[in-house]
């Protein structure tokens, strides 16, 4: 379900994830071995805040259910406007992932 709603919603979150939100995204998934550290250069190396959205989240989605479940956690945490686009359970959800970040 995650790799199918982060299909579903990514051109939209590359309009919505602020540079500050893509780097602390970015720089979590890291933390948390989701990426590795050629990837996150990788990710780095775009020029665009939009060309490396693009890029952490297609990097994201090959790493399967998993990975963008900790994404689609995060994002549907910081962006609940994002939360009518996602399945509905996932915002009754606490996730390991946010859990690890400790949100206010």
């Amino acid at each position: 379900i995650c790799l199918s709603e982060l299909e579903r919603i990514r051109s939209k979150l590359v309009d919505v994830l602020s540079y500050n939100d893509f780097i602390y995204l970015l720089h979590n998934l890291r933390k948390l071995n989701v990426l590795n550290d050629e990837e996150k250069k990788t990710v780095e190396g775009k020029t665009t805040r939009e060309d490396k959205a693009r890029c952490l989240i297609d990097t994201v989605k090959e790493k399967g259910g998993k990975a963008s479940s900790l994404m689609v956690d995060y994002l549907t945490e910081k962006h609940p406007e994002l939360c009518s686009t996602l399945d509905p359970t996932k915002t009754a959800q606490i996730s390991e992932f946010n859990v690890f970040l400790k949100f206010p």
